[in-house]
């Protein structure tokens, strides 16, 4: 939480990964300079709302008797859950398969569906009791560009089109670099542990080359270095 100005920032990136559909998204990652224009152009946007936002506030306060600076204050909310199915790669490939929000071939079942659906209405009453409502004009605007909820009754809808729309995956990259693929193991030389086969002296030690993992990401990365650097040690006689 925080007031408008402080989360401006935030929101310049924000809408850029959730708002935007993902036919665009996919264009825009290939232009880093484009993402750089696009975003700075919705921050001065936002900076300009701001301004707007704070002259009106401040006026209302005046008539009311408050402090011109009683800055409003904006408070958001996350519910997040595992999908049902993971990020698998492609038998045909190395690509990387998403099947998050899919039915099930058979029975056409939907879980992560079902699970949003039921995980959003549970703490609707939670999510709409933690501060003041916005004013029906905001709602207004954000239920046309992102059907956001803030009734039971509109769940659904949202769950489908964000899913269809707007879904972005946690599923952090990685299996690019493979042991044994790209770099040696080490099995023979403790000192080669790491090395892209070809070359005097490159070394990969992050997910790059481990497959896709089912822990945490961070924690991976860690014992892939510490295991690469230990190895090159020992190849060293230390």
């Amino acid at each position: 939480s925080g007031n408008f100005e402080r989360l401006w920032f935030m929101i310049a990136h924000l809408y850029l990964a959730f708002l935007f559909p993902n036919w665009l998204k996919k264009f825009v990652i290939r232009l880093p300079w484009l993402f750089n224009i696009i975003k700075n152009v919705i921050r001065v946007f936002l900076q300009g709302v701001n301004f707007i936002i704070n002259l009106l506030w401040g006026l209302y306060n005046l008539v009311q008797g408050k402090p011109w600076h009683d800055d409003p204050s904006l408070i958001t909310a996350a519910i997040k859950f595992n999908a049902a199915k993971e990020g698998c790669y492609s038998r045909e490939d190395s690509r990387i398969e998403l099947d998050f929000f899919g039915e099930e071939e058979q029975s056409h079942f939907n879980q992560d569906k079902v699970v949003a659906n039921s995980e959003i209405a549970k703490h609707m009453a939670l999510l709409n009791g933690l501060g003041e409502q916005p004013h029906w004009l905001v709602k207004w605007f954000l239920r046309l560009v992102t059907k956001m909820p803030y009734e039971e009754n509109q769940i659904e809808e949202y769950v489908d089109v964000y899913s269809r729309r707007f879904l972005l995956s946690e599923q952090h990259l990685s299996g690019g670099c493979l042991f044994g693929k790209a770099i040696d193991k080490g099995l023979d030389n403790a000192i080669d542990t790491g090395k892209v086969y070809g070359s005097a002296n490159v070394y990969v030690a992050d997910l790059s080359s481990v497959p896709l993992p089912r822990i945490s990401t961070q924690m991976t990365a860690y014992l892939v270095g510490f295991h690469v650097a230990k190895r090159l040690c020992v190849g060293n006689g230390e």
